[in-house]
């Protein structure tokens, strides 16, 4: 109980930081997903024991990530802004050659390229989302932050409370179908009512939305489980109580970002 009103409470911070950031201004969540990109970088590298150049390292994503939402929002029809990003890949190349210890020097290149399409891209895509909005101006970013949430919540609930059939049991024990089900229930019932109540795009439209948040962000909790179990670990950090680190907070929003990002460009 005691562990369930700390979890609420840590949750609760984070809900209205991110609807901060994303209610106030475009700015704002340049930040915030500047920040995210800082945490979740010195989790990942610590998970996979990197510790030469780590500063480096979480500086250089920090700055593609912040850097580049910056230029996509004053230069939005502007391709400018992917040179920062072919920028970084360079950067990481160089260093992996001159790096003298040599299986480090590639082990350090493999997880910063990954972490550029893990993390960084990710966070990135968030903003470009942010830049679109509905036809009654709620931006697509919120309804994607709260399918998410609703998502985790029912997911959680459900199965605790009924989860008896084991999802992915190799990487992840306590995940359950009935919990998943849960999930997807509660994301395509907002959905109906989102659709409902605004008449903005089609039910089917809305629906394939929430279809996708529930199953890309039960593939982002499972691959950054993955990712722990490969490091020996329980929790990415300890920044957030009741929820661990950063990483554990937003696994499902870096694989739902860009798969709501396709969604909406082909839509």
């Amino acid at each position: 109980m005691k562990n369930l009103l700390l979890r609420s409470l840590t949750g609760s911070i984070y809900v209205g930081i991110v609807l901060t950031a994303l209610l106030v201004h475009p700015l704002a969540l340049i930040l915030l997903s500047s920040l995210f990109c800082f945490l979740a970088m010195r989790e990942l590298l610590a998970m996979q024991q990197i510790r030469s150049a780590v500063p480096v390292w979480v500086g250089l994503h920090t700055v593609l990530t912040g850097g580049t939402a910056l230029l996509m929002y004053y230069q939005p029809q502007s391709d400018r802004s992917l040179i920062l990003l072919f920028a970084g890949y360079i950067i990481l190349f160089v260093s992996a050659l001159f790096n003298r210890n040599e299986t480090e020097g590639v082990h350090s290149f493999q997880v910063n390229t990954s972490a550029l399409f893990y993390i960084t891209l990710p966070l990135l895509l968030i903003n470009r989302i942010h830049s679109q909005a509905a036809a009654d101006q709620i931006p697509y970013t919120l309804l994607l932050f709260v399918g998410i949430w609703s998502n985790d919540s029912f997911a959680y609930l459900f199965g605790r409370s009924l989860g008896r059939h084991k999802l992915f049991e190799r990487i992840s024990p306590k995940k359950t179908w009935e919990g998943f089900m849960g999930g997807l229930l509660a994301t395509l019932a907002l959905a109906w009512g989102y659709s409902a109540w605004s008449g903005t795009r089609s039910l089917a439209f809305w629906l394939g939305f929430g279809l996708l948040v529930t199953v890309s962000a039960t593939l982002g909790d499972l691959l950054e489980s993955l990712l722990k179990r490969s490091a020996g670990v329980k929790d990415s950090g300890n920044l957030l109580p009741g929820h661990g680190g950063l990483l554990d907070r937003i696994d499902s929003l870096l694989f739902v970002s860009p798969v709501v990002f396709l969604y909406l460009s082909l839509n």
